[in-house]
């Protein structure tokens, strides 16, 4: 029997890649490397035909091409070919309105534009029940495949850093501020309760400072010159021109040499780097610590207060730390600061982005030998309370941090949840189990008709 050649494609360029396609397609071709062909592409020409008619699969993330409107007419042509699509999704595509990039997916029509690809594609393949069962509406080809860790990579082997502290640490992207907001009070809680006063520390990593800001100028300098000239420079023009948004047509007090100068200019979009004091990172940071009263020592202040990914003397004797973003193959690395994760995440019964996660937090803990604290929603239903972590069943920061101190003082506790959590994951999400079962659906699979 000839190898299938499967095509891993994927235009992200960071953690999706890195378990959605990168190290499924590495572990495919080391161990099942007699029954397929691996490419692994983030780019590709879509138009070199002798190319695509040598590929059995496709196997990509979200979407093949950037331009949604040409989909269906690239899939007739690929399932015209012979190929088999595969379609993988690891999140709803409906933000929820404290999504960064909310209204931006609302202006684009994103989850209309993940729709129509999920009914195109043969097969879609995902990560948890909740997000199969929402797929099911669109495809009802879907298989689940969940995140998993090789546990032979470097990043993924415990080497726990001492403390004389207890430590905890919160490890997520820059979308989590309605999250964390549940653990605001809690450093306050612990640092002003006897049995936990000075004995624990807290971490946050993936501090970025990496980003722009667009601005966007309704009274450049050249228009506040103009209308100082005709006597116009007062709050009530000021007010007018921002009601308009900068369209001075609509202005009858402007002159209409102004009007003629500044038509199509406003407002002025300029894009800068962002300030660290801007980046959602210090809003984490300001609410972990809360508001920087956790420090006490000046001198660490005034370092943390510069921004810089260096190390800082003694700063292992602090009762806060910022540990700086690091790549995709070695963020795992943080795990190592800290004894306990934190991961909030904010349930409702609207909350479907969040109820869709994967249970990514809980594995790359597990893998770590770490204990946990969850919130109570369905991407982390394996928990068993007080066995292998401690679920925090409503969003009050006062309940997260009564369970932070029970792990304070409970140390016996502290270790059996890590133990029971690394026995649960262990063999469950290792890259290797996980992918013998994607080969097993890759041999099964044909293509459909073209559409």
């Amino acid at each position: 029997m000839s190898k299938k050649k499967i095509l891993f494609f994927n235009m992200d360029v960071a953690g999706v890649f890195y378990y959605r396609t990168q190290l499924p397609a590495i572990e495919l071709d080391k161990n099942h490397s007699s029954d397929f062909e691996v490419d692994v592409r983030q780019e590709i020409n879509w138009n070199d035909d002798e190319y695509l008619k040598t590929l059995d699969i496709i196997h990509f993330h979200r979407t093949l091409i950037h331009d949604y409107s040409m989909m269906e007419i690239l899939v007739q042509k690929l399932k015209g070919f012979g190929i088999t699509l595969v379609m993988d999704i690891d999140d709803f595509w409906t933000l929820q309105p404290t999504h960064p990039l909310y209204h931006m997916s609302i202006q684009e029509k994103l989850a209309e534009k993940v729709i129509n690809n999920l009914k195109l594609a043969d097969y879609v393949t995902t990560t948890t029940k909740f997000l199969a069962n929402e797929v099911r509406k669109y495809n009802k080809n879907v298989i689940i495949f969940e995140n998993a860790i090789n546990p032979e990579e470097p990043q993924w082997i415990p080497k726990k850093k001492e403390s004389e502290f207890v430590t905890f640490g919160y490890l997520a992207g820059s979308s989590h501020l309605h999250d964390i907001e549940m653990l605001r009070g809690a450093t306050n809680y612990l640092q002003n309760t006897e049995t936990t006063k000075d004995k624990f520390k807290v971490f946050l990593c993936g501090w970025d400072k990496r980003g722009s800001t667009t601005q966007y100028d309704l009274f450049p300098k050249e228009l506040i010159d103009a209308l100082q000239h005709f006597n116009l420079n007062n709050q009530v023009i000021h007010q007018k021109i921002a009601q308009v948004r900068g369209d001075l047509d609509k202005i009858k007090e402007i002159p209409q040499l102004v009007k003629d100068g500044f038509r199509g200019k406003l407002p002025v979009v300029t894009e800068r780097k962002i300030k660290p004091q801007e980046s959602i990172w210090y809003e984490y940071e300001k609410l972990l610590t809360d508001n920087y009263k956790l420090i006490k020592n000046k001198e660490y202040l005034n370092f943390l207060m510069k921004f810089e990914d260096s190390p800082f003397p003694g700063s292992e004797k602090e009762q806060y730390q910022r540990v700086f973003t690091r790549p995709i193959t070695s963020f795992g690395n943080g795990y190592n600061n800290f004894q306990i994760t934190l991961s909030p995440v904010f349930n409702s019964h609207t909350a479907l982005f969040n109820k869709a996660k994967s249970n990514l937090k809980i594995v790359e803990s597990g893998f770590h030998k770490n204990a946990i604290i969850v919130s109570e929603i369905d991407c982390y239903d394996e928990i068993v309370h007080g066995k292998n972590g401690l679920v925090v069943r409503n969003a009050r920061s006062n309940d997260w941090a009564k369970f932070m101190k029970k792990l304070i003082v409970e140390p016996a506790l502290r270790e059996d949840i890590a133990s029971n959590l690394h026995e649960m994951v262990i063999n469950k999400y290792n890259i290797t189990n996980i992918t013998n079962k994607r080969a097993e659906f890759y041999n099964k699979i044909k293509a459909t008709v073209a559409v």
